[in-house]
């Protein structure tokens, strides 16, 4: 690191870190990560969250400060629910102020793609911003819906709001360019700390034993949040089909849930392909390493990555790996049938047959496990990527933040405004309408009404004689 360059700034120098969950997930290991290594003679870490949770339990124990903000952004389709979140836009941005102000923030650091809240509070406070880009653009995010952005547009629109954007792999990068100079992008793959995961080695848990499950049993774990993205309905489809062949086979699903209704669906499907015996739900644990050094096989099911984390992690545990080709670092760390297994995304048969090949083959999985640790061993260690993290925090810190002229985020502000009221006027009315339209159904379809018109027949008919 530069401490010649970085010398000339007051120490420490207090950092907002922006997270995009309160539960803990790779995103949230990394900054884990971040927190335990970053050099607090030069950087004073605040983290801020978007509800209470695990993640803050976790902070607290490594002495790192944080504060709660409601940012979660959850399921923006229906319609409601976006104009509500862009009603409460300036209510967030207002807060992260608040926040600068009380802690005396120099830079923001948004660790994540979907959430701007931190970069539009950064401008308007004229400091500088650095977002990292952990996941690919991709246009199934509930924002970018909203947004309609093609990934080029979104590459200009995250450079335009941050002074430097960082992307977790060369591929992710590689969906950024050119919209994003080189000068303005940064690739830090994230790093691993090998002492915790070689210590879980030692560590005396039986995952089988806590579940009830027999010694002898196969175990395939599969980690991440309960969210569509992570693909979990292909591993029950490949559960399925593994079960046909292996009995004694047990998935595990570990994480927490970030989309209740994706949840249920799969609770669902588990009723109707009746292995509900053989799947077990852990939600959030602490000792992932533990429960991935007791496993036969890590499934990696996600439709886009661009870590991803876990599979560094399984990879560092020495349990062997089926992934399917989602982005991100996966292509680079698996050689097919060296150091892993790849698979196209969503497809659940090859899913099955690769679990099954490495469940059946143990010469083949003990190589694999071995060839894995080697590749995270030699080019992912954490204290590498951090100190290329505070490079980055120097060269920023080194010259001017961006700015905008205050007219255009006074004309942002009020457009989002404006768009948010007429849209829950729009939703008003329009529930106004249905309530109408509801009773008018029911009237209509009620006895009441019918007998009424047949009385209001009989009457017209009756006037109708005695007018002839």
């Amino acid at each position: 690191m530069n401490i010649a360059k970085v010398s000339k700034i007051k120490h420490p120098i207090n950092i907002l870190y922006i997270s995009s969950s309160s539960s803990i997930g790779g995103g949230e290991v990394y900054l884990l990560s971040v927190m335990r290594h970053l050099d607090r003679n030069l950087y004073n870490p605040i983290v801020l969250l978007p509800d209470d949770g695990d993640f803050r339990l976790a902070l607290d124990k490594i002495n790192v400060v944080s504060v709660v903000v409601k940012l979660k952004y959850g399921w923006l389709m229906p319609s409601k629910s976006w104009h509500v979140f862009l009603s409460e836009t300036a209510t967030r941005i207002n807060a992260i102020k608040d926040i600068i102000d009380k802690y005396n923030i120099s830079l923001v650091h948004t660790n994540s793609n979907i959430f701007f809240d931190g970069a539009l509070a950064a401008l308007e406070k004229g400091i500088h911003h650095i977002l990292v880009v952990h996941i690919p653009f991709s246009d199934a995010q509930p924002l970018f819906q909203r947004l309609n952005l093609s990934a080029n547009n979104f590459a200009c629109l995250i450079n335009d709001i941050s002074d430097h954007v960082i992307a977790v792999s060369e591929a992710t990068a590689n969906t950024l360019t050119p919209c994003i100079p080189d000068s303005n992008l940064s690739v830090i793959n994230v790093g691993l700390e090998l002492d915790i995961y070689e210590k879980s080695s030692s560590i005396k848990s039986d995952i089988r034993k806590e579940l009830g499950l027999p010694e002898d049993c196969s175990i395939v774990v599969s980690i991440g949040r309960i969210d569509p993205d992570k693909g979990f309905d292909i591993l029950l489809e490949a559960a399925y089909i593994v079960l046909q062949a292996r009995q004694n086979t047990h998935f595990i699903i570990v994480g927490s849930i970030d989309e209740p209704h994706y949840y249920q669906r799969l609770i669902s499907r588990i009723d109707q392909l009746k292995i509900e015996n053989n799947l077990h739900f852990l939600g959030f644990r602490s000792d992932i390493p533990e429960i991935l050094r007791q496993s036969n096989v890590f499934a990696l099911t996600s439709f886009s990555e661009g870590g991803p984390y876990v599979l560094l992690e399984a990879m560092a545990c020495r349990c062997a790996a089926v992934a399917t080709k989602c982005g991100g670092i996966v292509e680079n760390v698996i050689k097919d049938h060296v150091s892993g297994l790849l698979i196209e995304v969503g497809d659940f048969e090859a899913l099955a047959r690769n679990i099954l090949v490495l469940l059946s083959d143990s010469s083949l999985a003990q190589n694999i496990c071995e060839n894995a640790y080697k590749i995270v061993d030699g080019n992912y260690e954490a204290k590498q990527s951090i100190d290329k993290l505070m490079d980055v925090y120097d060269k920023v810190l080194s010259r001017p933040a961006k700015s905008r002229p205050n007219y255009l985020i006074v004309l942002l502000r009020n457009a989002i405004e404006e768009h948010a009221y007429l849209g829950l006027r729009l939703e008003e009315l329009y529930d106004r309408f249905n309530r109408v339209e509801n009773l008018a159904n029911k009237i209509l379809n009620s006895l009441a009404y019918r007998i009424l018109r047949k009385l209001a027949h009989k009457i017209g008919h009756l006037l109708s004689q005695n007018r002839q």
